[in-house]
């Protein structure tokens, strides 16, 4: 007898904290389907959560970072936090939805 299988979703890569991806400096640009992604247990809620993908930066000097969504086909949210998992801070001002239609721009120090 053969039976159907079932698809399963796979989240991206990325889409735990602890396999973020790093930038190693800017501008930084990435095409990414996150449709799939997930949402963790211990992922901070302060800017929605319906799931999330995850990106490190660590500048070498104070800067004003500008990231969007532009360009993206689907609903996104956007949100930048300081600190290490489980213990993690908004950075103040860094959360958006729908900016630009479903689009999202967050600007911060």
């Amino acid at each position: 007898m053969i039976s159907p299988s079932v698809a399963q979703a796979v989240p991206p890569a990325n889409d735990d904290f602890d396999s973020a991806v790093t930038i190693a400096s800017l501008p930084f640009s990435t095409t990414q389907l996150t449709t799939e992604a997930t949402a963790a247990l211990d992922d901070p809620t302060a800017c929605y959560n319906n799931g999330s993908v995850w990106f490190s930066f660590t500048p070498a000097t104070d800067m004003t970072i500008d990231a969007n969504t532009f360009g993206s086909t689907y609903d996104t949210v956007l949100a930048a936090y300081t600190g290490s998992r489980g213990s993690l801070a908004l950075v103040p001002g860094a959360c958006n939805d729908d900016f630009s239609g479903t689009q999202s721009l967050i600007v911060f120090e």
